[in-house]
C-alpha cells in the first residue's frame, strides 16, 4: 500500500523536525538550537529565526533551503546571515525589493549560499517582512 509524498516529505528528505525552542548563547545571541544536517525546522515569516550550525572544516559552504507553506503575502526582502566560529566576521545572502512568492517559483523553494570559515559553531540568522509558513534546511559542504 502506497502513499504519495508531500512537497514538505520530499523537500525534508526524511530529516527530524527540530522544535528549536531552546536558547542557546552564541554571539552575544541566543540561537534556538543547534539545527544538524539531518534536522529540519519549521517556522513561520514575517520576523527572525537564529540557529546554530556545526562543522568540522576550516571553510564550508552551507546550503540554506526554505519550502514557503500557507503563503499569505510575499513581503519583499529576506535576509540571512552566517557567522564564522569566533563571530568577528559574517557572510550574507539576501534579495530586496522582489517579490518572494514569485521569487521562489512555482515549488515555493527559496535556497542560498553562504560561505563561513572556521571549524566549530556558526550562527545562522535570516530574517523575512514576509508572511508565509516555512521548512528550513542546513547543510554543510564541507
Amino acid at each position: 500500500m502506497g502513499g504519495c509524498a508531500t512537497a514538505e516529505d520530499i523537500f525534508t528528505e526524511g530529516r527530524i523536525e527540530n522544535r528549536c525552542n531552546d536558547s542557546v548563547p552564541v554571539c552575544g545571541f541566543q540561537a534556538g538550537c543547534v539545527l544538524g544536517e539531518d534536522q529540519f525546522l519549521a517556522g513561520r515569516f514575517p520576523g527572525g529565526q537564529r540557529v546554530i550550525m556545526r562543522t568540522e572544516s576550516e571553510q564550508t559552504r552551507l546550503i540554506l533551503r526554505f519550502l514557503l507553506v500557507d503563503r499569505v503575502f510575499p513581503g519583499t526582502q529576506i535576509i540571512t546571515r552566517a557567522y564564522d566560529t569566533g563571530c568577528s566576521d559574517f557572510f550574507d545572502a539576501r534579495y530586496e525589493d522582489r517579490d518572494l512568492f514569485d521569487l521562489s517559483g512555482d515549488e515555493g523553494i527559496l535556497e542560498f549560499e553562504l560561505d563561513v570559515n572556521g571549524r566549530g559553531d556558526h550562527m545562522v540568522e535570516v530574517f523575512s517582512d514576509m508572511g508565509s509558513g516555512f521548512l528550513m534546511t542546513l547543510t554543510p559542504q564541507e
